[in-house]
């Protein structure tokens, strides 16, 4: 199946509300900035005690490789137990961290390569 849009819905929020404003429609306008409020408010979920120490550990397994990984690499590179650390959950575990701005991800041939950001604490 062929996927029709290639952006988010806050993304796609986003653009109705510019339409919106442009042509004149405050009431419409103010229901869709209403529904971007409800998308950011269910995205900031707390993150719960397990998840931060398990968020620090892999970004300690990163930064102790010191160089682009997958998440492969660290998986066989820490011989992680699968029950604990399944590469589904290690995958947002590193989302979590570029969205805090401390690791990076880019595409390389396929893959998904994470690394250290130059900023640091």
């Amino acid at each position: 199946m062929e996927k029709m849009f290639n952006f988010t819905k806050r993304e796609g929020f986003s653009k109705i509300a510019a339409i919106l404003a442009n042509a004149g429609e405050p009431e419409l306008e103010q229901f869709v900035q209403h529904e971007i409020e409800l998308l950011a408010k269910k995205s900031s979920k707390k993150v719960n005690p397990d998840m931060e120490k398990n968020l620090v550990k892999v970004y300690g397994y990163v930064k102790a490789l010191n160089a682009p990984v997958t998440v492969k690499d660290i998986i066989t590179a820490y011989n992680c137990n699968p029950v604990e650390m399944s590469s589904a959950r290690m995958t947002n575990l590193l989302m979590k961290l570029c969205d805090e701005g401390k690791v990076t991800r880019e595409k390389v041939k396929g893959a998904y390569r994470y690394s250290i950001t130059d900023i640091e604490e």
